[in-house]
């Protein structure tokens, strides 16, 4: 055994090496010993340490075994354990809203997909319709021609050309023509795709939860967000096959979240929502309930 001087180590190595002035000492420690045990200050005459006791040995953590089952057999009220520290406003209307346009943030037991990608846009999910079109709304300029606008954003990268397929330009074309576009086109200032993550009451995801305090925070993305004269204007896209009834009793709920959040980032009141159906050609105002 050599001591390497460079180190501090000892080992075999082949390296060069220096005799210790003082003599190596080794002391040999019982499974059971405790680290409080282990002295700096020791003399020359030490004995070894001995173990804490037999059974405390055995389990080498210096602990009893009935004490080792008191901490693991302990059980703990439900509190706000099931809640989810982060949840989006898809998965927190879920309840309310089958949202065929979004993919969950915390998917259930599913198979993932296994669509290939070249396979035509009339094969695609419903879901990944809804965020191609999403896709192409979002990046599109409102004042340029939608097919030149498609081609860019596929030689761009930013569409792929399956997507582009699933675009219906002429669905697109009558929103560029509605007065939905032509406030968006007006406004101050359009925020599109705007993500967002804010606090909220954990008794939004649970009505049931123990402490009333206790906040989650809620991530999303809100379509479009317009700032007018009159104040905050939100704009949602859909893409399932419902009427404008069934859109304002499936995401007026999931739009209440979007208003929230716009008026806790922006400081100021949404004044109006509305929902943008690409299948039905048209939009529906969506009332906004006293708390955003």
């Amino acid at each position: 055994l050599s001591h390497r001087t460079d180190s501090g180590f000892f080992n075999c190595a082949d390296v060069p090496t220096v005799t210790p002035k003082e003599p190596i000492r080794v002391r040999t420690l019982g499974q059971g010993t405790a680290r409080s045990d282990l002295g700096t200050d020791a003399d020359d005459g030490d004995e070894p340490v001995s173990a804490v006791g037999d059974e405390t040995a055995r389990n080498g953590c210096g602990l009893t075994k009935e004490e080792l089952d008191r901490r693991f057999s302990a059980e703990y009220p439900l509190g706000l354990s099931h809640i989810p520290a982060k949840v989006s406003v898809t998965e927190l209307a879920k309840g309310y809203v089958p949202d065929e346009d979004a993919v969950p943030m915390f998917p259930q037991s599913q198979k993932p997909s296994v669509t290939p990608e070249f396979l035509s846009a009339s094969e695609m999910s419903g879901a990944e319709r809804g965020t191609a079109v999403h896709r192409f709304i979002s990046a599109l300029d409102l004042n340029a021609d939608p097919a030149e606008e498609l081609k860019r954003l596929v030689s761009e990268g930013i569409m792929t050309e399956r997507e582009a397929e699933a675009v219906d330009l002429g669905k697109i074309g009558k929103f560029l023509s509605s007065d939905l576009c032509d406030l968006m086109r007006s406004s101050k200032k359009v925020y599109r795709e705007e993500a967002f993550v804010i606090r909220i009451p954990a008794v939004e995801y649970d009505a049931n939860a123990p402490d009333p305090n206790a906040e989650i925070l809620l991530q999303g993305a809100i379509d479009a967000l317009c700032e007018t004269d009159e104040g905050l204007v939100l704009i949602d896209y859909k893409t399932d096959r419902k009427t404008f009834d069934e859109l304002v009793r499936a995401y007026s709920r999931q739009i209440g979240y979007y208003a929230l959040a716009a008026e806790k980032i922006f400081g100021k009141p949404v004044a109006k929502a509305y929902i943008w159906s690409f299948r039905l050609g048209g939009k529906i105002e969506v009332p906004l309930l006293p708390n955003g």
